[in-house]
């Protein structure tokens, strides 16, 4: 099985820190964000592809999804910033050939005190390069 997180990851959570002070970056998935502004990145789908399989049974060809989270709990502005740190990610991904696959918004709690967006995002690797669908 071919397992890219850990690169993705990093190649998200590098530049979103250094551009976002503050921000939380985490690579699992959280009930409730500790600190804001937050990002949650996660690997939501990994799956071999029939038509890069041989009958050596190695994987040669995998589809991954990758969903990533942006919360914010400003009082005032609190979509801007999702939306202003959802597109740098978007940017990034799509430097990696990702497709993005939805997008969508809302409030995290009933209070609406905390606003999200949610991006879903899809590509291929053969584990060392990356190919869009």
């Amino acid at each position: 099985m071919t397992d890219i997180f850990n690169w993705i990851f990093t190649e998200i959570a590098t530049p979103i820190r250094e551009s976002v002070p503050g921000v939380f970056v985490t690579g699992e998935r959280i009930n409730s964000p500790p600190k804001f502004p937050c990002v949650e990145v996660v690997e939501a789908d990994n799956y071999e592809i029939q038509s890069g399989t041989d009958n050596t049974l190695t994987e040669r060809l995998t589809g991954l999804m990758y969903e990533i989270t942006v919360f914010s709990n400003k009082q005032f502005g609190k979509r801007s910033e999702c939306i202003s740190i959802l597109s740098q990610i978007d940017t990034i991904m799509k430097r990696k050939n990702a497709i993005r696959i939805a997008r969508i918004e809302g409030y995290f709690d009933s209070e609406a005190s905390i606003y999200l967006i949610k991006a879903r995002y899809r590509l291929n690797t053969d584990g060392a390069n990356l190919y869009s669908i």
